[in-house]
């Protein structure tokens, strides 16, 4: 082969290659949306203490430790801030995610238990406080 083919091919190595790994199958798929999460977990999902704990007591399995969120109305929000109770907030959207911990005696022992609310809220000044995470 001569020298100036063999320089021609090589040239056309790199644009052959990259045009080969754009268009190869799955590559330019879109990556999926990440969903937003509470606490470590989706609104649909519960955190049970076995599965921060697996080797835990058997009469404590089950127990939901985190819940499920449930909605609530910005006034009910607004009642359990005003007493104190809001152990977390975070606001994502029109929503204003708050959870309350309480103790709970599941027999053998006291476990934290902590519920998940979101409130929907029209977004005004006295809320620039919260930040979106």
């Amino acid at each position: 082969m001569p020298k100036s083919a063999f320089l021609a091919v090589l040239c056309c190595l790199p644009v052959f290659l990259s045009a080969c790994a754009d268009h190869s199958p799955g590559q330019n798929q879109p990556l999926p949306a990440r969903r937003w999460m509470f606490l470590g977990l989706p609104d649909d999902q519960q955190r049970t203490i076995e599965q921060d704990n697996p080797n835990i007591d058997s009469r404590l399995r089950g127990i939901a430790i985190i819940s499920k969120v449930e909605l609530a109305d910005y006034q009910e929000y607004q009642r359990q801030k005003q007493a104190g109770r809001i152990s977390e907030e975070a606001r994502h959207g029109d929503y204003i995610y708050y959870a309350i911990q309480t103790a709970r005696d599941a027999g053998p022992a006291m476990v934290m238990v902590t519920a998940r609310y979101k409130a929907v809220v029209a977004a005004s000044p006295s809320d620039s406080r919260l930040i979106d995470r």
